[in-house]
């Protein structure tokens, strides 16, 4: 009897082995098959992210060509407002000539006196036009010619 019992128990204890071997098999079937599909959905979202990194890129390049397109409008602007600027600077610069005339000839003259600034700062104009106020000036050494 000793031995059936010990045959039942080698029995029970290779049944209890396959059937350990068995579940384990089971367990690591539907753990790889998980794995697999973990991985298949992480290629997908990859393919996904990377269109979306791509649509980023893009959206990007945009954002700066169409704040480059902004800029060099500015930059036009600016360039024009200096470009007028200068041209009212480079206006005709007007030299006094001063003359008189005479039995021997009209004689004309210029001068390196620059007007008074407040003199004629009640002007509208100060440029074209001239105040009976005047000021006393050092005397210099003045160019002339016959005509």
């Amino acid at each position: 009897m000793c031995q059936q019992v010990a045959i039942s128990n080698n029995d029970n204890n290779n049944n209890n082995k396959m059937k350990t071997s068995y579940s384990i098999k089971q367990v690591l079937k539907t753990f790889f098959k998980k794995q697999q599909k973990q991985q298949q959905q992480r290629r997908q979202n990859s393919l996904e992210s990377l269109e979306s990194v791509d649509n980023l890129r893009n959206a990007e390049v945009e954002e700066v060509y169409y704040a480059e397109i902004d800029e060099n409008a500015a930059n036009e602007k600016l360039a024009q407002l200096v470009q007028e600027q200068e041209l009212d600077s480079e206006e005709d610069i007007y030299v006094p000539v001063r003359f008189a005339r005479t039995e021997a000839g009209t004689f004309f003259w210029t001068t390196n006196l620059q007007p008074v600034a407040s003199v004629d700062a009640d002007l509208l104009q100060p440029a074209y036009c001239y105040s009976s106020q005047q000021h006393p000036f050092m005397q210099y050494q003045d160019r002339w010619a016959q005509a």
